[in-house]
């Protein structure tokens, strides 16, 4: 088998994993016997993957085969053997391939001693020998003489190009010994810029504290890829007190991108004393560094220093007092509630003001109860004065919830003109429906034109937008809405709306509507549209990813149906009654990029003849929206992509239908 140019490599599979004299020996047998350049290739890898020894003098010769490709795979095996012997094979090998010269290397680094040393010399001193060859035989040479490693690598630094920078670069994190990075930084002003940079990003890496005071002068240097490399390495290396305080300093200038680099370095920076150094310089000094100290208790999430920071409300420094706020909002526990509520009300300088409401939102969002969240709050805003009310509303919106609505709610229906219309817009903004029994009781109840209409309005808006209300819920709003306004568009708005709802009391409102003449269309419609909802989910089906259909109508962006942005793709849906159809969104989700070419809309209650095309649009990124005829109807709705759009997706993560 071993001899048979199709089995050679089964019989390979058997023998190379087998210890044993008697296969080296079956092998090296093969190997004379081999007359085809497969089966010679094949058992010159598994001599050398065996690292068999005996094979020296017979992959030596097959070294200087005429066949390139012999050849190279037997100074492969001599790399992989790695022995006095096959270092001297190598040596006796013409040094012009790069093949040649990378096993030699290899070897003469494994073997080391005086022999592999001499190896490793005669190619790094070889002028003949590109320039990056004779980096990598010096690499080699830092490990195999290592007294002389740091004066080589300085050296050799001084006049590198590009391509042995990076291996000489590499070799200051590799090689070991105490020497090299005193020897390094002594020599790093005599480097270009640009090495520079390399070596001190390097020192960083090697995580010396030796090489703390040459990486911290360079924080100075003219040249700023210099100085950025060495702010970071600083956060790298070990550190203490005078490190915190040069990058302090730094960042206390201003918002530099030294000051950038030094912010992130100083977050990383560890070691004696740097922790003390933080909280105490938090506590005095200049203001600008103690803003910075403060800073870092955040940005090291030092929790226990969160009575320290309550502490500073009392400081005269407003800096002081807002970096403060700024720490608190990331570290404080909703347990501290109350003793910022109290901050936030007392504030009186406006950018005090800002921070404190930011920091009181997070800690209340951090309490576990979202009833209890509002709570507190809630009732400090509706006991404040007007002014004070007015600056605090926006952390209910922020605070979120049914509570916070109902607070809001109240301030909207006070006799205060500038309140209740801010009140209302804080609800106008709410990020989930919890607001709308809030909106809809402002719609009814104010005194205000203007708020009734604006709260009206906003209420509508949260309808178009949350399509995961309750039927029910809906149906209610709707009803409430409808009584609280006699604006014919508007009424219109909230029909159409209806037709989402599949509950008893939405069929039986659409229907009293049709009484209506300014919404008997209107109301026609939605009634069609109940029933429709009420007789079941649409049935589902595609042209292509049945697996995932359910992923088109579950109500999450972040699950898909997707097929190639191919023509001839298609979605149908069957709404088993006949039903009005006046948009439909094609909603990518996380995958805004993956749109449709062009599609065509059919409407129909016949799926064997669906008619004329009803819309089409091309398609955009993120939301694909079309609208219909205003006449449309149909039991069965079919999206077709009649476009192709050359190596692409088209995916759908929710497809909306009214």
């Amino acid at each position: 088998m071993l001899l048979d140019d199709a089995q050679v490599n089964l019989a390979r599979l058997a023998l190379d994993r087998q210890p044993g004299a008697s296969i080296d020996k079956l092998l090296l047998e093969a190997l004379d016997d081999a007359r085809t350049e497969a089966t010679r290739i094949a058992l010159v890898q598994s001599l050398g993957q065996r690292q068999v020894t005996d094979a020296v003098t017979p992959l030596a010769r097959l070294s200087r085969d005429q066949n390139p490709t012999v050849a190279a795979a037997a100074v492969k095996a001599l790399s992989s053997i790695s022995t006095q012997n096959s270092l001297r094979a190598l040596q006796n090998l013409p040094d012009t391939q790069p093949h040649v010269l990378a096993g030699r290397i290899a070897v003469a680094g494994r073997v080391g001693g005086a022999e592999g040393i001499r190896a490793l010399r005669a190619i790094h001193e070889k002028s003949s020998i590109d320039a990056v060859t004779r980096t990598v035989a010096l690499r080699e040479l830092l490990f195999a003489e290592p007294a002389l490693a740091s004066e080589r690598l300085a050296r050799a630094l001084k006049s590198a190009s590009p391509a042995e920078r990076a291996v000489l670069v590499e070799s200051i994190v590799a090689v070991p010994g105490a020497s090299i990075v005193p020897a390094i930084g002594a020599a790093l002003p005599s480097f270009p810029a640009e090495t520079q940079a390399a070596v001190l990003e390097a020192l960083g890496q090697r995580g010396e504290a030796t090489a703390v005071p040459f990486v911290a002068e360079a924080t100075s240097h003219a040249d700023p890829s210099v100085r950025a490399a060495a702010l970071t390495a600083l956060g790298y290396l070990p550190g203490n007190p005078d490190t915190a305080m040069l990058l302090a300093r730094l960042i206390a200038r201003g918002e530099s991108a030294d000051a950038k680099v030094a912010r992130s370095s100083l977050a990383r920076l560890s070691g004696p004393g740097v922790a003390d150094v933080v909280i105490n310089q938090a506590t005095r000094g200049e203001t600008s560094l103690r803003v910075v100290f403060i800073e870092q208790l955040a940005s090291r999430y030092t929790t226990e220093a969160v009575p320290l920071l309550l502490g500073f409300r009392q400081d005269p420094s407003v800096a002081v007092r807002i970096a403060a706020l700024n720490a608190l909002a990331d570290l404080a526990p909703g347990s501290e509630q109350a003793t910022l509520l109290d901050w936030t009300l007392a504030a009186e300088d406006t950018n005090e003001q800002a921070r404190a409401l930011r920091a009181l939102a997070n800690v209340s969002l951090r309490i576990a109860d979202p009833a209890a969240r509002a709570q507190r709050v809630a009732t400090a805003i509706e006991q404040a004065e007007p002014a004070v009310a007015l600056r605090m509303l926006p952390v209910l919106g922020r605070i979120g919830g049914t509570q916070a609505a109902e607070s809001a709610a109240r301030l909207a229906l006070r006799n205060e003109s500038t309140l209740s219309s801010a009140a209302v817009t804080t609800l106008s903004r709410w990020t989930d429906p919890s607001a709308l029994v809030s909106l809809v009781s402002v719609a009814e109840r104010s005194s205000s034109d203007s708020v009734r209409a604006a709260a009206w309005q906003s209420a509508t808006r949260l309808l178009e937008r949350f399509r995961s209300i309750p039927s029910n819920e809906l149906t209610t709003a709707i009803s409430r809405l409808l009584n609280a306004s006699d604006d014919i568009a508007g009424r219109r708005r909230l029909v159409y709306l209806l037709g989402r709802a599949n509950d008893e009391e939405a069929l039986s409102l659409a229907t009293r509507l049709q009484s209506d003449e300014n919404l008997r269309a209107d109301a026609t419609d939605a009634a069609l549209a109940i029933r429709a909802n009420r007789a079941g989910k649409p049935v589902v089906r595609t042209s292509t990813g049945a697996w995932a259909l359910k992923n088109l109508m579950d109500g999450a962006l972040d699950t898909h149906w997707t097929t190639s942005a191919s023509a001839g793709h298609w979605i149908e849906l069957d709404f088993h009654l006949s039903r009005p159809i006046r948009q439909v969104v094609l909603d990518g989700g996380n995958r805004p990029d993956n749109i449709p070419a062009h599609v065509e809309i059919y409407v129909t209650d016949d799926l064997a003849n669906p008619g004329p095309v009803r819309a089409s649009g091309n398609g955009q990124r993120s939301r694909t929206v079309i609208d219909l005829p205003r006449d449309t109807h149909g039991r069965y709705l079919i999206i077709r992509h009649t476009e192709t759009r050359e190596d692409g997706w088209w995916s759908v993560a929710e497809l909306l239908i009214d």
